[in-house]
């Protein structure tokens, strides 16, 4: 997070309890709070555009992205496929921490039958440990932990939280699947937006959200 503040607690608090006061204010700290204190008093910051990253080369433009929208969130996962990502997950230099798993590696097997199409594969895609592709297609997603795609299955240009199972001959594209959730066999998710509105939340770029299972049923 950016968001890093330090401030005197007794001012911090005279000037939210101000805002918070105000009817013409959205109450938002970076669009509100922060630029009336900047008229009045010293603010001192950061210059991040000159933050240089151990392992990265010294052209390297910083890495900031605000993913405060849903469209924002899809568009800096989706980078990370890139060849040469903004962002590099793989730097060893400059590790970036996640919560420690126990999975194993992932899996993918069938490797064709017959008719060439039963093949576990993932192509332009980020697949964590754990994940099972037993005969399903990952085309340009981001896959969580212990994912399971059955066979003839097919996700794309989505983003896939831990714990997902998608049935056999499931379709997914362009969307965001939270932890847990079951996609049945055969559904279908992001090829008609009209239908995906009825069930679910849609993005302003269409992009589809299904909930938890506790939050939403998935159909």
């Amino acid at each position: 997070s950016m968001g890093n503040y330090i401030f005197n607690k007794k001012f911090l608090l005279r000037e939210l309890y101000l805002d918070s006061a105000m009817n013409e204010s959205s109450h938002d700290f970076g669009k509100d709070v922060i630029p009336k204190i900047y008229r009045d008093y010293p603010i001192y910051v950061y210059d991040f555009s000159n933050n240089r990253i151990p392992g990265e080369s010294p052209d390297q433009c910083m890495y900031w992205e605000d993913v405060g929208t849903i469209d924002a969130y899809y568009r800096a996962n989706m980078t990370l496929r890139d060849v040469v990502p903004e962002i590099n997950l793989y730097n060893d230099n400059w590790p970036i921490r996640t919560a420690p798993g126990q999975s194993p590696p992932a899996k993918f097997v069938f490797s064709g039958d017959e008719t060439g199409e039963r093949r576990g594969e993932a192509l332009d895609s980020i697949v964590s440990g754990g994940c099972i592709l037993s005969g399903g297609r990952v085309i340009r997603s981001v896959l969580s932990r212990d994912v399971r795609l059955h066979s003839f299955a097919e996700v794309e240009d989505s983003i896939v939280f831990s714990g997902v199972d998608i049935g056999e001959g499931a379709r997914v594209r362009r969307a965001i699947i939270d932890r847990g959730v079951v996609v049945p066999p055969g559904a279908k998710i992001g090829f008609d937006e009209e239908a995906d509105r009825e069930k679910y939340t849609v993005s302003d770029s269409g992009i589809v959200i299904l909930c938890r299972p506790e939050l939403m049923p998935v159909t």
